[in-house]
């Protein structure tokens, strides 16, 4: 993308133009956007104000051969196979509908329902879904989506969004996105095929929103063999003096090939 600086201010016509698109792939460095009809450009990124993911609708300043993703589009994911993936179709207070479930281990004591994001701190909608655990103790939790049909063959990725906020002294919290893999959609997690690590992150707290996505080129998990469904598991290890919420939020699975 060399030459970027100083071009983007004029196309053929003195003015840039902006479309639409939607990211297939992601490095480094650029993205690859999907403009329509398949047609596929490189473009850069604002660094900093932006963290691309497969799937995002993003919106794109063309000036010549120059390509440059503004930022992400509120709405829709293209192709995300999670069903209630922002959680905006249930009611604060309440279990998540679509599939959504969670496994607990640990001395602290478990909360995990639909809940109001902290006022001002809202990122797709005014709901999320919240796994609270209060101590002192450690808390190990798994979250998973609702079950997505899958075949050998394909690969998938995903990405997901994670706010944390104490109300005790900060201890280790980890957090994971995975992908889990499963002979039917019924089995539970004990029963699970196997489980493939997309990223993993010492999670600060009072920071804003913290996207959760797989580093490095972004070509997707392939479909391991006797697996039929996979759920996107949102995995946390909790050691704190008081307690923890955990928001998830914009939770995305896309197929890659």
């Amino acid at each position: 993308m060399a030459g970027t600086a100083g071009v983007i201010a004029g196309g053929a016509d003195g003015n840039a133009a902006l479309r639409i698109g939607t990211v297939r792939a992601y490095d480094a460095g650029a993205i690859t956007v999907d403009i329509g009809g398949g047609t596929l450009v490189g473009a850069a990124y604002l660094m900093g104000q932006y963290v691309p993911a497969v799937g995002d609708q993003v919106a794109v300043l063309q000036s010549g051969a120059t390509w440059l993703v503004a930022g992400a589009i509120s709405g829709p994911v293209d192709g995300n196979a999670v069903v209630n993936y922002s959680f905006q179709d249930d009611t604060d207070g309440v279990p998540a509908t679509g599939g959504w479930r969670r496994t607990h281990s640990g001395a602290m004591v478990p909360s995990f329902a639909v809940a109001g994001v902290p006022l001002g701190r809202e990122i797709d909608g005014n709901l999320a879904l919240l796994q609270s655990a209060t101590g002192p103790g450690s808390s190990d939790d798994t979250v998973e989506s609702g079950p997505i049909p899958v075949a050998v063959g394909q690969r998938w990725t995903a990405n997901a969004w994670v706010l944390a906020e104490a109300f005790g002294a900060e201890g280790g919290n980890l957090v994971r996105l995975l992908l889990t893999w499963y002979a039917t959609d019924t089995d539970g997690y004990a029963a699970r095929l196997s489980e493939t690590t997309l990223c993993s992150y010492l999670l600060p707290i009072g920071l804003p929103w913290i996207r959760l996505r797989p580093g490095g080129t972004s070509t997707g998990t392939a479909v391991p063999a006797g697996a039929a469904f996979m759920r996107v598991q949102l995995d946390s290890s909790i050691s704190i003096t008081t307690g923890l919420d955990l928001y998830y939020d914009r939770v995305v699975a896309v197929r890659t090939a």
